[in-house]
């Protein structure tokens, strides 16, 4: 087989019967699929299969990730934010505050990032309303997420690590895939929040 690199697209050119049948055979498991390239100290260039393209190619954003920039997108992440006149360390210390009209609670768990502030607000029972700012809303409705989607907003616009973070993900698909997906926001609905958060801050997906 014969390698030609042609600007940025990289082809195997089959050169004999033996050839075409292995390449009939890759086509048929690997059709649609993701390399990575490296370059060996020797010169010699190895593919490393990722996977399928639309698993290979989607980011799933977990505070429970390695990568310090997935975890800077999480809810979770310590990306300090003012809204509406209160401080908060993470996404997270805002949502979960929700849950109680007591004030100190919310001021104490505003303070609070990581699984701190998840477990923090785990001990409170979400109620079918909650007050914010003088309203009144309806737990898990497009207003209750509206909140959240706000919050966002502020967390990438004011934190430059999140923002930079949240921008080198380019037009790759985000997810949240997680053991239970959450009652009040489900998680396909946390991942649309951040993509949409993502184009308005200037990456067209």
């Amino acid at each position: 087989m014969r390698l030609i690199i042609k600007d940025d697209v990289l082809l195997l050119i089959p050169e004999n019967t033996s050839d075409q049948l292995q390449f009939k055979n890759w086509s048929k498991d690997l059709d649609s699929h993701i390399f990575s390239l490296n370059l060996q100290e020797n010169g010699t260039l190895e593919f490393h299969h990722l996977g399928k393209r639309e698993e290979a190619s989607r980011i799933n954003i977990i505070y429970s990730s390695g990568d310090e920039q997935i975890q800077l997108i999480s809810n979770l992440g310590h990306t300090p934010f003012e809204m509406d006149g209160r401080t908060y360390a993470s996404v997270e210390g805002f949502w979960q505050g929700l849950k109680t009209e007591e004030e100190a609670v919310r001021q104490k768990v505003a303070a609070m990032s990581g699984k701190k502030a998840k477990m923090y607000g785990n001990q409170f029972a979400q109620g079918h309303t909650f007050c914010y700012e003088g309203e009144t809303f309806r737990t898990g409705t497009w207003e209750h997420w509206g909140l959240m989607e706000r919050a966002c907003l502020a967390k990438f616009e004011q934190c430059e690590m999140a923002r930079k973070a949240l921008l080198k993900t380019g037009n790759r698909l985000l997810v949240h895939l997680t053991r239970v997906s959450s009652k009040t926001i489900p998680n396909p609905l946390m991942a649309d929040i951040w993509m949409r958060i993502r184009k308005e801050l200037g990456v067209d997906v």
